[in-house]
């Protein structure tokens, strides 16, 4: 049987009698022989479940999750840059501000690393430890921050607790939080700090909304994909075997089936084994004479399977990508957000900005925790009951985790597929209000990002005969440039590359942003080269 917690008794500075904090610890890992031998068979269900609802995702199974490389990977950049986050300690009050400030910065960090699991989970519980102490200032040079006789009641930092054993309390109505549950007994709500993110989303749940829930989907077909490359794996290096043998006993009494079950094991196992070329007779139906025919009686050959193993690297790439982009950024976010406006931003920067929205909005979550549950019981030990409120607030990411943020974002697009991606370029030119003249020729096709457009310069120098003297704007009629010239002068590279040019949209920018340049000399009737 666990201890009990126990509590200590003390007086706060106004000579309240306050409990010092329970400690609570979290069980160590245990397997059993029948969970492990489960394993070594292969049982998926036992590593990584049935498919479920995303919001119906086991705690065994989401601390499953938190392992996998992709989306440790990306917690391990979400808590950085939560850690890293900009926070202000306000008040009106500059000494209680200042007592404030000296207590969270000693244990913010740590705060922040241990309530940054309920990004993923979407819930988590803390316990307060609470203790008389003199909050020290960060700086060696700051003045002191308490000035009273009686030592301050204040939070030291806090415990965690183990997501699987411990859950949040409340009363028979489910209204009134009465504290956590935990392996080691139960926790009153005034040491309990219960994070919940993502409540409004699980519509008032105290389990919250993760953004494990986000990625669950792919992470378990990863899974599964990974057990048939195993079988895969095992097929090729060690492939089954096909045994053929005629019916019946062999004159000693033995089965002629047992004795080829055997045969292909020992094949399978590196044995060498002599079969009997003994090949089966017909007999003619018009004669009667018989014939040997080419089927022998006992024959060994492997079973091959597909050769493919790169369909398996391209499913585990693919959910992989899926996985980085669910827990940065939800997925349905992708729909909006296919490509960028040409010369505004592009789909990297849609969807830095919102990843970082969505951070600031969690980083306010836990703000709040700290604003309602935290700071007013230090306040009402330690200051009298009309004094200035202090808060702590949240006022941006650190300019490395943004740029971070938008490197990691960038390249997640890049390599995921999404065709029929294309751009007209001189319809864009349109929508800038350059001059763009019909004359005889057709409205040449879109060019689809990414295809090879052969690289030319003819016909760029006949623009100069269209255009309009100069001191003259575009004549009526459509007489300025043609659109199939101004289409050649941005099939042109920038730079000297041989052969096929690949277009993406930040070539096109620069293409467009050349051919502001060169307009003035092809309306003076200047070649361009």
């Amino acid at each position: 049987m666990p201890e009990k917690p126990t509590t200590h008794i003390a007086k706060a500075p106004e000579g309240q009698i306050l409990p010092e904090t329970p400690r609570t610890t979290a069980p160590s890992a245990q397997s059993q022989f029948f969970g492990a031998y489960g394993y070594w068979l292969g049982d998926p269900e036992r590593r990584y479940g049935r498919m479920t609802s995303a919001r119906n995702i086991p705690e065994r199974v989401k601390l499953e999750m938190l392992r996998d490389p992709v989306i440790a990977l990306a917690m391990g950049f979400i808590t950085a840059t939560l850690v890293k986050a900009k926070r202000n300690v306000e008040c009106m009050d500059e000494p209680k501000r200042l007592f404030f400030e000296a207590m969270f910065r000693t244990w913010e960090q740590e705060f922040i690393l241990q309530a940054a699991q309920a990004v993923a989970l979407g819930s988590c519980g803390l316990i307060k430890r609470f203790r008389f102490a003199i909050p020290q200032p960060q700086g060696i040079e700051d003045e002191p921050v308490w000035d009273s006789a009686a030592t301050p009641y204040v939070v030291e930092g806090f415990d965690q607790c183990f997501p699987v054993t411990s859950t949040a309390r409340f009363d028979p109505k489910g209204r009134t939080f009465l504290g956590i549950t935990t392996s080691d007994g139960d926790v009153d709500a005034f040491f309990s700090l219960w994070i919940t993110l993502g409540k409004a989303r699980a519509f008032g749940a105290y389990a919250g909304s993760g953004r494990l829930e986000n990625a669950y989907k792919d992470w378990w077909a990863k899974h599964f994909a990974h057990d048939l490359y195993l079988v895969w794996l095992q097929k090729q290096i060690n492939p089954a075997t096909k045994i053929y043998y005629p019916p019946g006993q062999t004159s000693s009494g033995a089965s002629n089936a047992d004795i080829a079950i055997a045969t292909g094991d020992s094949v399978r196992s590196g044995a060498t084994v002599a079969i009997p070329g003994d090949v089966y007779a017909t007999v003619d139906s018009i004669t009667g004479d018989e014939r040997l025919s080419g089927m022998r009686k006992w024959a060994l050959e492997f079973l091959e399977s597909t050769r493919a193993v790169g369909e398996f690297h391209a499913i585990a790439d693919q959910h992989d990508k899926k996985i980085s982009l669910g827990m940065l950024i939800p997925s349905q976010a992708m729909q909006d957000v296919a490509g960028g406006d040409l010369g505004g931003p592009t789909s990297a920067d849609k969807l830095s900005d919102l990843a970082e929205e969505l951070l600031l909005m969690e980083a306010a979550e836990l703000d709040r925790h700290l604003n309602e549950y935290v700071f007013p019981i230090v306040d009402r030990a330690n200051f009298a009951p009309d004094s200035p409120r202090v808060r702590v607030r949240t006022v941006g990411l650190e300019p490395e985790s943004r740029a971070q943020l938008f490197e990691i974002v960038k390249v997640l697009l890049g390599r995921l597929d999404v065709p029929g991606t294309t751009v007209d370029i001189v319809e864009a030119l349109e929508r800038l209000g350059i001059p763009v003249g019909e004359g005889d020729m057709q409205t040449p096709e879109e060019t689809p990002i990414g295809e090879p457009v052969e690289e030319s310069t003819e016909e760029a120098s006949s623009i100069a005969a269209q255009a309009p003297e100069p001191g003259e704007g575009p004549k009526p009629g459509g007489e300025g440039p043609s659109r199939e010239a101004l289409q050649k002068i941005i099939s042109v590279p920038l730079s000297p590359v041989p052969g096929q040019v690949t277009f993406t949209e930040r070539d096109i920018e620069q293409a467009v942003a050349r051919l502001m340049d060169v307009l003035p000399e092809i309306f003076e009737g200047k070649e361009t080269a």
